[in-house]
């Protein structure tokens, strides 16, 4: 089947099988799943299964096609971290209406969903209220909380989850030229999370992900340990780390998730559990557990999503970062 080479989530891919064999398989889906679960790739194998004749077979020529990503009926909008705008929308609209090139049906994957803007989630709204009767849409997004309620209430909500790391260790053995010891290593700092393994297969990759999460470990310790003023130096540190993000082509604000990630784990540890994401740093969150109480916690990790917002919204970088710093410091240290 279609779905085979897709780690975990067996229960989902049951259901969905199950509706591309009876040709059920409803004309709008939301994938939901956290940076790194694969939403966008499931929704491409997905888009696949409901073009194939024989119920997502994955071995006919259309199947085949879709495998290879050069299916002419499956459209695939992804900005990567970038807004889609109405535009974007509109480009996508003009074509819907067409009929496919190979068979009787066409999809449309729009990846990163939840970056569409105001505008584009209006645009795409009329779309699904009147969808052609051969039109597939599905969206793929890390949060369905991002999309209007109009949107979501026109969808099959469904989300991806994250797999065992024995499941991602097999994966990058099997897939990667990753040896087993190395990827075990990698697999126990993925959080169950395929696409952020691979990203930790290549050695620079991993060393800019253990730079980025020793910034997150600094801000923390530097906000319980040390000066205020030592605190507020950090803008530089940040600074730093926007203008390397941009080079590397990798989105500013998506530090603060990590650093979310990082207050998760600290909670954790304060409740008496193990640390999930970052285990092999469990003395320095230990250390951070005694001094951060819960309240300080949900306060910090409220000011890191408000953070990681406006910088997605385009506001002044350092406007953003210098807010951050002072309003942790006051969350902290009154």
């Amino acid at each position: 089947m279609i779905f085979d080479g897709f780690y975990g989530n067996d229960n989902l891919k049951r259901l969905l099988t199950e509706t591309l064999k009876n040709h059920t398989t409803p004309h709008a889906l939301l994938i939901e799943g956290e940076r790194g679960a694969g939403a966008g790739y499931f929704g491409e194998l997905l888009a696949g299964g409901i073009l194939c004749e024989d119920g997502g077979c994955g071995v006919c020529r259309s199947c085949r096609k879709a495998l290879k990503g050069i299916h002419p009926d499956i459209y695939v909008l992804d900005r990567g971290d970038e807004m889609i705008k109405v535009d974007d929308i509109r480009a996508l609209g003009a074509t819907a209406a067409v009929y496919p090139n190979d068979g009787e049906r066409k999809a449309y994957v729009i990846k990163h969903a939840d970056n569409m803007n105001k505008n584009a989630q209006n645009a795409l709204l009329k779309l699904l209220e009147e969808p052609p009767s051969f039109v597939s849409f599905i969206l793929c997004a890390e949060s369905r909380n991002k999309l209007l309620d109009t949107i979501l209430s026109r969808c099959v909500c469904l989300k991806v989850y994250p797999v065992s790391a024995d499941e991602v260790s097999d994966y990058l053995i099997k897939n990667t030229k990753t040896k087993p010891d190395a990827a075990a290593d990698i697999a126990a700092v993925s959080r169950g999370l395929i696409g952020r393994a691979l990203t930790l297969t290549d050695k620079r990759r991993r060393k800019r992900y253990d730079e980025r999460l020793e910034l997150c470990l600094e801000t923390l310790e530097t906000l319980c340990f040390k000066s205020e003023y030592a605190f507020l130096k950090l803008a530089k540190k940040f600074s730093d780390e926007r203008d390397r993000a941009k080079r590397e082509n990798e989105d500013p604000a998506s530090i603060f998730d990590m650093q979310k990630r990082l207050l998760s784990d600290v909670l954790h540890v304060s409740h008496g559990r193990s640390p999930e994401a970052f285990a092999f740093f469990g003395e320095r969150i230990e250390a951070l557990s005694a001094r951060l109480s819960g309240e300080e916690l949900a306060a910090l990790y409220d000011i890191c999503e408000d953070t990681k917002q406006l910088i997605f919204r385009n506001t002044n970088y350092n406007a953003c970062i210098n807010s951050f710093l002072v309003r942790a410091w006051e969350a902290v240290n009154g």
